[in-house]
């Protein structure tokens, strides 16, 4: 995973997915997360032509809609990846002792739901659907 995306190279792999959940908040009130790199840290950064929080609005907008069709289990995606790194083991056995599953059964579920997720358009098959597609690449 690369520790900064600029906005034009956002195509929702997973990685950027995974870079992407830590910002919500960020991006949801229009700030582009700074790239570590830079030295300037005052304002907000110009990002397109468009004014400066359009382009991370219509990120965050895209990435909620995305997590809010995979269901549940995107929602489990945001959880384990919103919170600190060092958390997220003991966020995910959480999780699987209140669901009375196994740990690797929710491995599982982010994974597919990661999946499901990411990718340049957003798909068009509900979760549902395209989890019971017998066609689809594992």
């Amino acid at each position: 995973m690369n520790d900064w995306y600029s906005p034009s190279e956002i195509r929702f792999t997973i990685g950027q997915i995974q870079w992407l959940i830590p910002h919500l908040h960020l991006l949801r009130n229009g700030y582009y997360p700074r790239n570590p790199r830079e030295t300037v840290t005052l304002g907000r950064t110009q990002i397109s032509h468009m004014a400066n929080f359009v382009r991370a609005a219509e990120i965050a907008s895209e990435l909620d809609t995305r997590i809010q069709k995979a269901g549940w289990e995107g929602l489990i995606v945001e959880m384990i990846y919103t919170c600190d790194t060092d958390d997220r083991n003991f966020t995910i056995q959480h999780i699987a002792s209140a669901m009375h599953v196994e740990i690797h059964d929710i491995h599982l579920r982010v994974r597919r739901a990661l999946k499901y997720i990411r990718g340049f358009k957003r798909k068009n098959r509900t979760f549902e659907e395209w989890k019971n597609h017998k066609g689809r690449k594992r």
